[in-house]
């Protein structure tokens, strides 16, 4: 039987959801995520819901040791780490790319920089040579960090000057691509047919199919 959901109080009286309600997915856009949880977080406000986890050593973690990164795509707040702080006991997450700006649109016209965007891959060490489940297991790894323009904490100084800068990552595991089988002599592949529009999901997008480039 699924858990209803809880509210916690924060000082204020402001309420937060501690878990979404059955039904919902948890599925902000890049601007969502940067404006009403990252700064929020850095600033020290009381969130929207209380659904994305802390683990300030997110990156020092075998992406498959991270608590709940098995289980699909999550999100979870961090602090960054030095550009050379990202090794984990099994391999390291390199970027995947260039920076991307996060982009909030003002109702006055023109936009505005509100985060930066890196999409990262986790790469495992060279080294003995591994069984194809451990093999499976540490391959596919992605992130995607966001962190703010103008990174603040609550007494307004640079984060970089205090414990270090807030992030939120969203980790996750793509599948590795079928190969589709030889064809045998005197036999011929028939091409696969598109699924019709009645059996796709109503509650999930393709987004759960990003590259890690995007």
């Amino acid at each position: 039987m699924e858990r209803a959901p809880v509210l916690v109080r924060h000082a204020g009286g402001v309420a937060a959801l501690r878990q979404l309600p059955p039904g919902f997915r948890f599925r902000p856009t890049d601007e969502e995520l940067v404006v009403q949880y990252l700064r929020r977080k850095a600033l020290g406000v009381p969130l929207p819901a209380a659904v994305i986890p802390v683990v300030r050593d997110l990156y020092g973690l075998d992406p498959w040791d991270i608590p709940g990164a098995s289980e699909g795509e999550k999100y979870f707040f961090a602090v960054r780490p030095a550009a050379c702080g990202r090794a984990a006991a099994s391999g390291r997450w390199r970027a995947a790319g260039k920076e991307r700006p996060v982009v909030l649109p003002r109702s006055c016209g023109g936009s505005l920089i509100v985060g930066i965007k890196r999409a990262m891959a986790f790469a495992p060490h060279r080294g003995k040579k591994k069984t194809a489940a451990a093999a499976a297991l540490a391959s596919g790894w992605a992130m995607h960090e966001y962190r703010l323009a103008a990174p603040l904490h609550n007494k307004g100084c640079s984060l970089g000057e205090a414990e270090g800068e807030w992030v939120v990552c969203r980790v996750f595991q793509r599948s590795s691509p079928r190969r589709r089988p030889p064809a045998t002599a005197g036999h011929r592949t028939m091409p696969s047919q598109s699924p019709s529009a009645s059996s796709a999901s109503c509650v999930t997008d393709g987004s759960d199919q990003e590259e890690v480039s995007s």
